[in-house]
């Protein structure tokens, strides 16, 4: 159905292999000609573990300020980074210590920055901080 390739796009924020692979898992997780949500859930789940030592290797040598930044974009932050509230919130420091980590990050490929917002490069980073780390 097209709200289901509508959702694959979405949740991987169209980038074109993972919309792939995650197709292919669904199929695989799927019986007969019906997709349903826990289809495409466990082939998620599927997704997410099969990139879970990549991840893992990637963020190593991050240091927890990093890591947090990472986190709080995965969970929507993606502008107002210096406000308080937000400093607060995803442990991120002060203004500067922040700053200097979104630098990093961009720097080291982890995140964008387009349109004046921030954004992880790969979304199932974010989906996996999000599972994973949360």
């Amino acid at each position: 159905p097209q709200e289901l390739a509508l959702k694959i796009c979405r949740s991987v924020s169209n980038h074109s292999s993972y919309v792939q692979q995650l197709s292919w898992l669904i199929y695989c997780e799927t019986e007969g000609n019906v997709v349903t949500e826990e289809n495409f859930r466990s082939a998620l789940d599927v997704l997410l573990e099969q990139n879970n030592d990549l991840f893992e290797a990637q963020i190593d040598g991050l240091s927890a300020l990093q890591r947090n930044l990472l986190s709080a974009v995965a969970h929507g932050l993606n502008d107002h980074l210096n406000y308080t509230e937000n400093l607060k919130k995803y442990h991120l420091g002060s203004a500067a210590a922040a700053n200097a980590a979104r630098k990093s990050l961009i720097t080291k490929g982890f995140l964008l920055f387009t349109n004046s917002k921030l954004q992880l490069s790969d979304p199932v980073l974010g989906l996996w901080f999000l599972k994973k780390l949360a």
